[in-house]
């Protein structure tokens, strides 16, 4: 019994990697962020499930499912945020872009040719279209504000998360 609890986040997490590869890669259209949303709600689904299942057929309710269930739950968000910055790393990261792109030169990038596809403004534009593409920004006249607030509500988590376990005063430090 103690063993099928065990294995619960590692088996959501498994369903959140194989969602969101076979969304990524069969879906037309489907973005790479969508189909990392998808994969994590499919995950949390499954996890859910099975801790249901567990609680209500195998075991009396007690404390000791709502704790393995939040321990579960842990476990699952930390394997999955993990996954995220796997992703995000090789996708958005500048410096392993800078590297594929000076790699994809035989001859090497002079310094002004970084500077010219790296500069602040253009990496600023560049996020900018992103976030509106994907509807976490909106514009509102002249004005940037928060659309939908999943990746905001999402970071808040990782910063209380490293507040809590790192015991660090700000997000900051």
């Amino acid at each position: 019994m103690d063993l099928w609890r065990l294995l619960i986040p590692f088996i959501a997490f498994f369903v959140n990697i194989t969602i969101q590869i076979c969304f990524c890669r069969f879906i037309t259209g489907m973005g790479l962020l969508k189909s990392i949303y998808w994969g994590f709600l499919a995950g949390v689904l499954v996890g859910l499930l099975s801790e249901i299942i567990l609680g209500l057929y195998f075991v009396a309710f007690n404390i000791d499912v709502i704790i393995y269930g939040l321990t579960n739950g842990i476990i699952y968000i930390a394997l999955s945020y993990g996954y995220f910055h796997f992703l995000n790393l090789g996708e958005t990261a500048r410096r392993v872009r800078i590297l594929r792109e000076m790699n994809s030169v035989s001859t090497g990038l002079k310094l002004n040719e970084l500077l010219s596809r790296y500069n602040a403004e253009s990496i600023v534009h560049i996020r900018m279209k992103r976030l509106l593409n994907t509807g976490q920004v909106v514009l509102e006249g002249n004005r940037y504000k928060i659309g939908k607030p999943f990746v905001l509500f999402m970071a808040n988590i990782i910063v209380f998360m490293k507040m809590m376990i790192l015991q660090k005063k700000s997000e900051f430090e």
